[in-house]
């Protein structure tokens, strides 16, 4: 990225992968300090596995930091149950979507 480029950056909000939803409580299913890979089996319906890294918002910023950029903007998305199903659904149920963030949203600039 050039100098004074700036860099836009949306991930899966990393309570998505610790927190778990039964008979309509949520609960944390898994240390929110530990970070690990996701495997997802079947990734929308294409017959392969993929594997991606859950990070909390902390480490994309140290991440970020570490690598020249500084960070000028950070959002928690939330989203809006009440509407369809999201394409997602076995991750952000309608319940789930209504008491976690989304996503994250990081814009960084490199100086």
């Amino acid at each position: 990225l050039k100098s004074g480029g700036t860099f836009t950056f949306s991930w899966d909000h990393y309570l998505a992968r610790v927190v778990n939803e039964q008979d309509g409580k949520i609960f944390f299913e898994k240390s929110y300090n530990i970070e690990e890979p996701t495997i997802r089996h079947d990734w929308n319906h294409t017959g392969h596995d993929i594997q991606s890294m859950q990070a909390k918002p902390s480490t994309w910023f140290q991440l970020l930091q570490n690598a020249g950029f500084e960070v000028n903007a950070f959002y928690e998305v939330e989203a809006h149950p009440k509407g369809e199903e999201h394409v997602f659904s076995n991750t952000y149920s309608k319940s789930r979507a209504g008491v976690i963030p989304f996503s994250i949203l990081i814009q960084a600039k490199k100086p």
